[in-house]
């Protein structure tokens, strides 16, 4: 169940908003989590964006930077400067459970499930290697200090934190696999299916989604790669029809391309 916002309109993540979602879900079915719409930001975020998103029903809640001791690594790139404040979705323990998705995805379908998932959920878009893009977490300050201190004694072969988490959540490599009855949900560790977090090229072969039912059905997608190819870059358009779904999405928002934004 999403909270709704009073009036339809977010804020800034504070004490009053999460009492409002408790009671919330006192007057519901407690088998349905009572969820919100959350956008970590960090300071250079500016007030007009963070306005946008309350205006969507988003909220908002301001992270510090994470130093990134993997800078000037062989796999070091530029991009990866602030991507370790990621990490404290970890460290959000006012919630039960956190269905993390990076800002080039698009949900595609109904995702309430995966709060059933376990403590730590990823998918596996590469045979060896878990995407962090989508993410199930049961968030604590101890596991997220524990990170902290292993930050500069751990390898990333990417430089970022997917290559850190890899190392970190490494038994993910070997964990059961979630499914739709209770003896696939729970427990520490579950490796999402295929179509909870799906690479956005994979349409492109047959230009169709094909991903079946035992697969997880088609959840959620994300613009992969480097930022070149990203939707909200306008050249994307002429050759990549899924730019074009991004767009749909966004045209739907109340106003999809404020001035001066």
């Amino acid at each position: 169940v999403l909270f709704e916002p009073a009036g339809g309109t977010a804020g800034e993540l504070d004490e009053r908003t999460l009492e409002a979602v408790c009671a919330g879900r006192a007057g519901h079915d407690l088998q349905q989590p009572q969820a919100i719409l959350l956008s970590m930001v960090t300071a250079d975020v500016s007030a007009k964006a963070r306005a946008q998103l309350h205006r969507d029903g988003v909220y908002t809640l301001e992270v510090r930077r994470v130093r990134n001791p993997y800078t000037g690594g062989e796999h070091y790139n530029h991009r990866f400067d602030d991507v370790l404040a990621k990490l404290q979705v970890f460290a959000l323990e006012q919630f039960e459970k956190v269905v993390y998705v990076d800002a080039d995805t698009l949900v595609l379908g109904d995702v309430q499930d995966m709060f059933e998932c376990g403590d730590f959920c990823a998918a596996f878009i590469n045979p060896c290697h878990f995407n962090s893009g989508v993410m199930v977490i049961r968030p604590s300050q101890a596991l997220f200090q524990s990170m902290l201190e292993k930050l500069a004694v751990t390898e990333s072969y990417d430089g970022g934190d997917q290559g850190f988490l890899n190392v970190y959540f490494s038994e993910l490599f070997y964990a059961p696999g979630f499914g739709p009855d209770d003896a696939h949900r729970g427990g520490p560790l579950r490796r999402l299916p295929f179509g909870y977090h799906l690479d956005h090229i994979v349409y492109y072969p047959r230009l169709q989604w094909e991903v079946p039912a035992r697969c997880g059905g088609l959840r959620i997608m994300e613009f992969m790669g480097v930022p070149l190819f990203k939707p909200w870059q306008w050249w994307t358009y002429p050759v990549m029809d899924l730019s074009w779904a991004w767009h749909a999405m966004r045209s739907q928002l109340s106003d999809p391309y404020p001035p001066d934004y």
